[in-house]
């Protein structure tokens, strides 16, 4: 639901009142982004318990009613509250409401801070559940890999989903027409068009109506990668080619992507790219993209030499030598410039539409990353893409080296 809506009213209020007066042996557990927060929707909550009691026929017990912790007199049930993080364990749930882990766009926006979410959520908060117990997460959306999205992407069969936009759009689960407010009689439509009107395209999109998308600060227009950037079949005239590799250690779906780049130059002056991006363990890696190099026989191979890689460069030699290509260099690229200054060196080249893209899977994810860089949650395919076209200037210039050598190729 959008901002000011009243779903911590609904959800963190009224309904631990209803539960634990309806069930009073069942125990309720509340969690927001601050303690403090937290604490308040359950000093909220015994209230609208107490002032019902008559209606329910329980009563707070006086020795246990703290703001955060408080039970029904005589009874086993009642509610805890905490921030993400806070001290839950230990303690069971028939009822766990998270509500909004994310307070700001900063926290949003920040990988570090989302897998921390997430890490809580699997190893603390999802683990308080009794057997027979529900969880509710009700958020407002700030990015496609908030708790929500990881939830839906990890384990959405075993959810109900109930998404209320701002604005209704088709298929409205309240039955609305396209266009209708959610809460006319506080946040009329016109208003709503006011905010969307002021607001960053993404953040109306995300906050407002549950869709979070692209960030309204993405380096580059959606017409830079309309379908003429497109092509089927590598072109026949002479090229010059480089194949570069960004790896990754593994193949879960939190890890970075291992990204194989190849790029193309031609007479004109025209990148032709293809990509293959996995999610590779170490040992696949090496097997992978030598392949790769053997069937698109490129002037030069570059590979990322940042802590782990190095240990990558000599198997590769060796599987070179097998493969029969004795006259690849090895190009060991030590990263000294940071990544996102580094992917923005391809501003000139997309704004000036000198870049094809091969039609297949894994180039399309390079363009997905593209198309969301500087926020995307991964940017393996851009990384290796900069560092292909990095090669091809540095071949350009005549730095070349002949014969299988591993040699260093430092950065500016």
């Amino acid at each position: 639901m959008p901002p000011r809506h009243g779903k911590s009213e609904l959800i963190s209020r009224y309904l631990p009142a209803w539960f634990v007066g309806t069930f009073p042996d069942r125990k309720v557990i509340l969690v927001t982004s601050e303690a403090d927060f937290a604490a308040d929707w359950g000093r909220q909550a015994r209230a609208a318990l107490e002032e019902n009691a008559g209606l329910f026929g329980v009563a707070i017990d006086q020795e246990s009613r703290a703001a955060n912790r408080w039970n029904i007199k005589g009874r086993e049930g009642g509610m805890r509250t905490a921030g993400v993080g806070g001290p839950i364990t230990g303690k069971g749930a028939d009822l766990l409401i998270v509500d909004d882990t994310i307070k700001n766009a900063e926290e949003a926006v920040s990988e570090t801070y989302r897998d921390k979410n997430w890490d809580w959520w699997q190893t603390t908060a999802y683990t308080r559940l009794e057997p027979e117990g529900a969880a509710i997460v009700v958020h407002t959306r700030w990015h496609t890999d908030d708790l929500i999205g990881r939830i839906l992407k990890e384990s959405k069969e075993q959810w109900r989903v109930i998404n209320l936009p701002a604005l209704a759009e088709e298929n409205d689960p309240l039955g609305r027409q396209p266009g209708e407010a959610l809460w006319p009689e506080r946040f009329p439509k016109a208003a709503l068009e006011n905010i969307r009107d002021n607001q960053a395209l993404y953040w109306w999109s995300a906050l407002y109506q549950q869709r979070p998308t692209k960030h309204g600060t993405i380096e580059w227009p959606g017409e830079y990668f309309d379908d003429g950037i497109w092509f089927d079949e590598w072109p026949l005239a002479p090229l010059l080619k480089v194949v570069a590799l960004d790896p990754s250690k593994g193949k879960t779906e939190r890890s970075d992507y291992s990204a194989v780049v190849m790029v193309g130059e031609d007479l004109d002056g025209t990148l032709w790219v293809e990509a293959d991006i996995e999610r590779r363990p170490v040992g696949q890696i090496v097997a992978s993209a030598a392949e790769i190099c053997r069937d698109f026989q490129p002037e030069g191979f570059g590979l990322e030499i940042n802590s782990w890689q190095d240990l990558l460069a000599q198997p590769f030699l060796e599987r070179f030598r097998e493969l029969g290509l004795v006259h690849l260099p090895i190009e060991c690229i030590h990263n000294r410039v940071a990544k996102e200054v580094r992917i923005r060196r391809l501003d000139a080249l997309l704004r000036a539409r000198r870049m094809r893209f091969r039609t297949t899977r894994g180039t399309r994810l390079l363009v997905s990353q593209l198309k969301e860089f500087p926020l995307a949650v991964h940017d393996d395919g851009p990384d290796a893409l900069e560092m292909g076209v990095r090669l091809l200037e540095h071949y350009k210039s005549g730095l070349t080296q002949p014969g299988p050598v591993i040699f260093e190729y430092v950065t500016a």
